[in-house]
């Protein structure tokens, strides 16, 4: 079975498409199992591209994507383009798992995940969500960003 390729910002620009997202729900250990992210790459993509799409799968089925932009530098930022997930799995805490795996990600490359500068109301609740939670920092402009690292210094280099 063919599935369907993502489009970015195709679900967010849908006004019939808005959710209610509940800012406290956070997936649990067998789900988090469950969620995967797949790349996905089509065709006539420029392999120097540095804008990423990507597919999120539930159990193996496709059930929504999502697209962001990277510097690939130390001290960089990854900027979060846009999502989409199917309404059946909303409301369940997926969207915060992705944005911090997505962070994880981007501190590989000693980056951390931004917002875009302009942001939908429903991303704004999971942002926001993550403000609460300590992860994340609220910047100028609706903009967030999460946290950098604390780098450790050693005794031997103080």
């Amino acid at each position: 079975m063919e599935q369907e390729q993502y489009i970015p910002g195709e679900y967010l620009n849908s006004k019939e498409n808005e959710s209610q997202l509940h800012e406290s729900v956070n997936l649990n250990e067998e789900e988090k199992q469950l969620l995967t992210i797949k790349e996905s790459i089509p065709e006539d993509k420029d392999p120097t591209s540095k804008l990423q799409t990507r597919d999120i799968l539930f159990n193996g089925e496709r059930i929504g994507g999502f697209s962001y932009l990277y510097d690939n530098k130390p001290g960089g930022y990854t900027t979060f383009q846009g999502l989409e997930i199917n309404e059946n799995y909303r409301g369940r805490g997926m969207a915060k798992e992705l944005y911090r795996r997505l962070n994880a990600e981007a501190q590989t490359r000693g980056e951390v995940l931004v917002s875009d500068m302009i942001v939908s109301d429903d991303a704004k609740r999971v942002w926001e969500s993550l403000v609460r939670s300590g992860e994340v920092e609220r910047l100028e402009g609706d903009m967030y960003a999460f946290k950098r690292p604390e780098v450790k210094k050693s005794i031997l280099t103080s």
